[in-house]
Parts: C-alpha cells; structure tokens; sequence
C-alpha cells in the first residue's frame, strides 16, 4: 500500500540504517515476496517519494528522515503492524525519547482503533546497570 509500510524499523543514524537494510535484510529479498526499502540523509528526494509511492512493506529508517518524511505526509503508521526500534538506548540517550514515546502511541492507538494486535521490539547492544 503506498506510503503504509507493514512494518518499520527506527534506527538512530544512516551507517545502521545501511548495515540493517543491506546487512540483514537483503538475503531474504529474492526469499520473501516483501519490498524493502531504507530512509536516510543524502539520498534522493525523488527516489525516495517514488519507492514510497510504490509501496513499501519493510522500511528502514533513521528517526530524522522518518520524521521528515512524516510531517510531509509521505508515511504512515496505520498499516504498521511491526515497529522495532533498534539501538533504543542511543535514542535515549540523543534526547529522543519525547519524540520515540509519541510515535509509540501514535502506533498504539491506530492498533486500538483498528482492533488489531500490534508488536513492538526495543533493541540495543550495549546494557548498562
């Protein structure tokens, strides 16, 4: 569905979002009938508004360009039904939480609207006590 990804990934910049995209996820392009996409600076505008348009299933994306690109109206989180915010205590520790919290319950409530159960995941590589 054009600019409904099914599931979305939030990564806090654009050398993970890269190692996230073509890394782990593209051995199962030629797998998995999904389309994969990521979002981050110093890409194409066009390019990404038109992989958008296309429609995306799994997209990566740092939270700055995820952002951008939702204040412009370009994604949306109503067909997401998997959100995984990888390194989340980076954007815990960049200041982000506000803004994390709020995309969390922007993603909570379209699933108590639509009836739907939803999944969440919160990754990081370093734990601390």
């Amino acid at each position: 569905m054009p600019n409904k990804p099914r599931s979305l990934i939030l990564v806090p910049n654009r050398e993970l979002a890269m190692q996230v995209h073509h890394g782990a996820l593209k051995p199962f392009q030629y797998e998995i009938p999904l389309k994969f996409f990521s979002l981050y600076s110093g890409q194409s505008h066009r390019i990404e508004t038109d992989k958008l348009n296309e429609g995306i299933d799994v997209l990566v994306s740092t939270y700055e360009r995820f952002k951008y690109r939702r204040e412009g109206e370009k994604v949306f989180l109503s067909n997401v039904c998997s959100l995984v915010i990888d390194e989340f205590d980076t954007f815990l520790d960049s200041g982000h939480e506000d803004e994390i919290r709020k995309i969390i319950e922007q993603y909570l409530g379209s699933a108590e609207k639509q009836g739907v159960k939803k999944q969440i995941v919160f990754s990081t590589a370093t734990m601390t006590s």
